[in-house]
């Protein structure tokens, strides 16, 4: 007698084609490659070279990943595909040109118990390292009481203990898993009540909803989208820690998002940094370049050029991310450079700029009133984002993002979605 946990359904890259696991994963040997020669400093040029042919073909391979047909099951499992494939492609730019663009040579280093090491040497510690920097995340590491030298502060705060038991962890991860999967079953629920409309450019924000019903769907495509993240990291955590990893290697995917004092705490320590760090590096490659045209940039004007180049590279991913789900004549979309995707991402620098010139100064220290033009703005402008995700039809019945239902079992019996 098997038990079937249909963890399918709860985590979409399992239900990736094994066609496209084959490419994924020869793309990845060419940039642990590519990682490996970040720990030689003997002959930097020649170094440098070869990592870039190295990063050149690792991209190659992850952009054939990124858009070729695969026939995946569910666009969510088209998604995890082209956020592997594009994940890959950033992270390729980033450690194999950015240097290049900036005019620096600086390889990420570990810092064990407090101290800062040199780079490996020997073939066994260089190849830890390049497995350790492909898979890391957010800056921890699978060794003991090890970090990169680029973790944010902010998420130091956040690590567990190393002396916490592994029990205690498993059962702190297990209850939080649980109460996720509640909230998500939740509105998993509220988001399949109706039958949407995906022929409409706009079906929230020109859809027939009331101004309540546009915000909430927006506020459950914001929760729902952290959900289905940090959900999977439980569950990747889990499994790890049982197998052995360190406790201090999975601090949680967000910083309790819901409890951001400002719009500008929203985005820089409290939503997930999957991509800050790729995003943060080639920013710096683009600033970089274009200040080898321009020359020195005024300071105030370069941090907020450098906002609004994070946000587009975000805006970019996005555009590339929904563009790799299939078309049909019940599902529109339009051109590559969809308008509402353009129009959330790249308002936000604004917003952020609003925030800092206006209602900072206006609201005189009180954080209540930053937190209300935070989720006030947050609700308006997401709401084009949830025209985007509806359209796309990751709200579709078909769309299977819980196991077992809960909430609709108790409700109708409905256990399976």
């Amino acid at each position: 007698m098997t038990i079937d946990l249909r963890l399918r359904y709860f985590m979409p890259g399992i239900r990736i084609p094994s066609e496209a696991n084959v490419h994924l994963t020869i793309g990845i040997q060419f940039l642990l490659a590519a990682f490996y020669t970040l720990t030689i400093t003997s002959w930097p040029r020649v170094t440098a070279t070869i990592r870039l042919l190295l990063g050149l073909i690792a991209a190659s391979i992850f952009y054939y990943c990124t858009f070729h047909p695969y026939g995946a099951p569910t666009r969510g499992t088209d998604t995890a595909i082209a956020t592997i494939g594009l994940y890959g492609i950033m992270r390729a730019i980033d450690v194999c040109l950015v240097d290049l663009l900036v005019g620096v040579n600086s390889p990420p280093r570990w810092i064990v118990n407090g101290k800062l090491l040199s780079l490996p040497s020997s073939f066994r510690e260089r190849l830890a390292y390049a497995l350790d920097y492909l898979t890391t995340l957010q800056g921890t590491s699978m060794f003991k009481n090890t970090t990169w030298n680029w973790m944010a502060p902010s998420l130091k705060r956040r690590l567990s203990p190393p002396d916490t038991p592994r029990g205690t962890f498993i059962r702190n991860s297990l209850v939080s898993l649980f109460k996720n999967y509640l909230i998500y079953d939740t509105l998993d629920a509220f988001n399949k009540h109706r039958i949407w409309d995906c022929s409409q450019l706009h079906p929230i924000t020109n859809g027939g909803l009331s101004v309540p019903e546009q915000l909430l769907a927006a506020f459950s495509v914001c929760v729902t989208t952290s959900l289905s993240i940090s959900i999977s990291a439980e569950i990747v955590s889990i499994i790890s820690v049982v197998c052995g990893a360190p406790v201090e290697a999975w601090p949680s995917m967000f910083d309790r998002p819901f409890s951001a004092i400002s719009l500008e705490d929203f985005w820089t320590r409290r939503w997930h940094s999957l991509f800050r760090r790729t995003f943060d590096r080639l920013s710096l490659g683009i600033l970089g370049a274009v200040e080898r045209i321009t020359g020195l940039l005024p300071l105030r004007f370069r941090k907020f050029l450098r906002v609004v180049t994070i946000f587009g590279l975000s805006a970019f991913l996005h555009l590339l991310l929904m563009h790799r789900l299939p078309t049909s004549e019940t599902h529109l979309h339009p051109a590559f450079f969809d308008r509402s995707i353009l129009a959330f991402f790249m308002s936000q620098p604004l917003a952020l700029l609003f925030e800092r010139a206006v209602v900072q100064p206006l609201s005189g220290g009180s954080v209540w009133i930053t937190r209300a033009y935070a989720w006030a703005w947050l609700l308006y402008s997401g709401r084009w984002w949830a025209d985007v995700w509806i359209r796309r039809g990751m709200w579709d019945h078909e769309e299977k993002v819980v196991g077992y239902s809960l909430v609709r079992g108790l409700c109708n019996g409905t256990w399976i979605p």
